[in-house]
């Protein structure tokens, strides 16, 4: 269902405003759940009123709260440079939405003004240094508003359920990088690719399938994920991979989440499988869009069809 959208492609009825002092009271009724959870930010649960009050108010540059269409807040976010000096260009923010008011386009507004911020601050970028791996929900809106995982921190985040999980720095250009006057404009490198096919044990093509669309929509770099079933073999899986470049493709390997993938895939495979059959390549180019991600599903292939 789409939203109504307001000015700005903000949802119907929200504003977004520079915070106040006044403001205090309703920001910290936001903040102090997400806080106590602990499962998305790296402030101590048993942080202190006073000590989320100077993280969220003092400390950063500017902060900006999001009113609903009753005029409470149900949003907040803060804008900061990400490094003094040098490193001062790129800005970094935080973002909180209520829990009454989550899945209604409130971060994704809140991300998009404090883009328009921040260009009009003079930043030339933003960085977010630590997106919980297990925020999935988190990590698929940054991707959607244009942020790239530049990337992956070994079990930096001690989970309260999950234990020691992952974490990403993703990060985007507010415009478009510049190139020193001596240094020739470049043309994208090739990126990388990995056909493969797998045996699966009989009966065990379906769940073989299922598992290796697993979690994919947090495997960083990764330009495309195709699963096929082989027309000629009940028992044979397809398996074509497009990745930004082979380090990409060498760091989704240790991914908790990839790691645990494999280990129940191997249980799938046919017991007389001892390697995979595989081969890598070097994309340089391609046209369309293929049609079926792997979050979308499994693409059945038939003798001469053709996929872009």
């Amino acid at each position: 269902m789409t939203r109504p959208l307001g000015h700005d492609n903000q949802p119907m009825g929200i504003s977004i405003r520079e915070a106040s002092a006044a403001d205090w009271p309703q920001i910290w009724r936001i903040l102090e759940p997400v806080f106590r959870a602990g499962e998305t930010y790296t402030y101590a649960p048993e942080i202190t009123e006073q000590q989320s009050h100077h993280a969220w108010m003092e400390i950063p540059a500017r902060t900006f709260v999001c009113n609903g269409p009753n005029g409470e807040l149900v949003g907040t976010y803060y804008l900061k440079a990400n490094q003094p000096g040098p490193g001062s260009h790129v800005c970094n923010c935080g973002y909180v939405v209520s829990s009454a008011a989550r899945g209604l386009g409130v971060a994704s507004a809140m991300c998009r003004h404090s883009q328009e911020v921040a260009l009009a601050t003079g930043f030339r970028s933003m960085q977010f240094n630590l997106v919980v791996s297990t925020n999935e929900g988190a990590v698929r809106l940054w991707r959607q508003l244009g942020f790239s995982v530049v990337g992956i921190i070994p079990e930096a985040f001690k989970h309260p359920t999950r234990g020691y999980v992952d974490a990403f720095v993703m990060f985007k250009h507010l415009h478009a990088p510049t190139v020193a006057p001596h240094e020739p404009q470049r043309r994208c490198s090739p990126m990388y690719g990995l056909i493969g096919s797998f045996n699966a044990a009989s009966g065990k093509r379906d769940e073989l399938i299922a598992i290796l669309l697993s979690n994919v929509e947090t495997m960083p770099g990764c330009r495309s994920y195709v699963v096929a079933e082989d027309p000629t073999d009940p028992q044979t899986i397809w398996v074509t991979e497009v990745w930004d470049d082979e380090a990409s493709h060498k760091a989704s390997l240790q991914l908790a989440a990839v790691k645990a993938a494999v280990a129940r895939a191997c249980r799938s495979l046919h017991p007389s499988v001892s390697t995979v059959n595989s081969g890598s390549s070097v994309v340089t180019g391609s046209q369309g869009r293929l049609a079926a991600r792997a979050s979308n599903g499994v693409l059945h292939l038939s003798p001469g069809t053709h996929t872009p």
